[in-house]
């Protein structure tokens, strides 16, 4: 429940770095769906890693939700805790996420004043 809603914060600052890069509501509504499905699809969520091609899978290890998405299969699928490093590495990953994006919408918002 926990790693859920940290990627709801974490979804939410990935909207502040659209917002603070796009210049008006219609652009960042284009860029937020653009971007959405494709890391749906490349993080796992949708389509296991397995089956994607080896650059396609590198690429979906970059992305804020696959870690995270994993640690969240592991946890209720599996019933692993913290003690297990795919759970507390998603953990960590979708936190520092979180801190990136803010930090980078902050830069973001700044620049455009």
């Amino acid at each position: 429940m926990v790693l859920a809603l940290l990627q709801g914060m974490t979804g939410m600052s990935f909207g502040l770095v659209i917002s603070a890069i796009c210049g008006d509501e219609n652009t960042a509504l284009q860029v937020s769906i653009a971007t959405f499905y494709p890391v749906l699809v490349l993080s796992g969520v949708l389509w296991p890693l397995e089956g994607m091609p080896t650059v396609l899978r590198y690429l979906g290890s970059a992305l804020p939700m696959t870690y995270p998405a994993q640690a969240m299969r592991a946890a209720m699928g599996r019933g692993w805790g913290l003690e297990y490093e795919e759970v507390w590495r998603g953990f960590v990953l979708g936190i520092t996420w979180f801190i990136v994006f803010l930090f980078i919408a902050g830069i973001g918002l700044r620049i455009r004043k």
